[in-house]
């Protein structure tokens, strides 16, 4: 990691790297850094929430050991995005959570997941689209600096 600001608050460690402010391993996406996390990450697996949702909220710890368990990759960021608090793109939700994996690339559609909400399924969605677009010829993108010791 780079050199940066840690500090804990009542949800968990939060660091500040660079830019970047990443909370148990998930990166904090606001309106202002959307699109530079879009651009710097080969595949940026989002969750959409909002914090009163009862399933958001039982949904935590799973997704900080998701962006636990894909911290070293290079090519894969675990992020999420509070909807009541970023007014971003034209996301219409009717609920929450909502995720979707954002591949590199502009001629790359986003991809919503709609599998089971746990650690493995998850995993397995991640790994499968990898596999998918490598074999597809695509090279590996570049991990944001922050995710670099």
């Amino acid at each position: 990691w780079l050199s940066g600001a840690n500090c804990c608050l009542g949800t968990g460690w939060v660091s500040i790297r660079g830019q970047w402010e990443i909370e148990n391993h998930v990166l904090l996406l606001k309106k202002s850094n959307f699109d530079r996390a879009l651009k710097e990450t080969k595949y940026l697996l989002v969750k959409f929430y909002a914090p009163w949702s009862h399933e958001c909220r039982k949904l935590l710890p799973v997704w900080d050991k998701l962006g636990e368990q894909f911290e070293s990759h290079k090519d894969i960021m675990i992020a999420k995005i509070d909807v009541t608090a970023n007014d971003i793109l034209a996301v219409a939700l009717d609920r929450y959570p909502f995720f979707t994996l954002f591949p590199a690339g502009a001629h790359h559609q986003e991809v919503a997941y709609t599998g089971e909400y746990t650690l493995e399924a998850f995993s397995e969605f991640l790994e499968e689209q990898r596999k998918m677009r490598a074999e597809a010829g695509e090279e590996p993108g570049r991990f944001p600096a922050m995710r670099h010791p």
